[in-house]
């Protein structure tokens, strides 16, 4: 197993991971890359825009404040964005977003095999 992975890693010593590069661009989204739980909501705005009730039924397990803390860093990340309708605020995952899920998710593939869905 070990050499296998260390196969893969020489093979890409000439060219530049697209996540490396992509991170050096964006020191930032290193934040989110470290943390499951960051992408994971970052994945589930991908999909749609939601309100903070959608949210909140989609990550029970998190306070509405600890919530918010997050949805503020990404959107101070340029990650993601709202929008106002009416009295409900959508938040989504923008093109900034969805590129840093593409390129993780490929990078992630690649080194740990396709994820499974949960």
């Amino acid at each position: 197993m070990a050499i296998l992975v260390m196969e893969q890693v020489n093979q890409s010593e000439g060219k530049p991971d697209a996540m490396v590069g992509f991170l050096e661009q964006h020191p930032a989204y290193y934040a989110i890359m470290k943390s499951a739980l960051f992408v994971r909501i970052l994945k589930s705005l991908a999909e749609k825009a939601k309100n903070m009730l959608v949210l909140r039924r989609a990550f029970p397990s998190i306070e509405q404040e600890d919530l918010m803390t997050i949805l503020e860093m990404f959107i101070d990340l340029g990650v993601v964005s709202y929008i106002d309708a009416g009295s409900n605020r959508f938040y989504y995952a923008n093109d900034k977003g969805k590129e840093f899920l593409e390129i993780y998710n490929a990078t992630r593939e690649r080194f740990l095999g396709k994820e499974e869905p949960f």
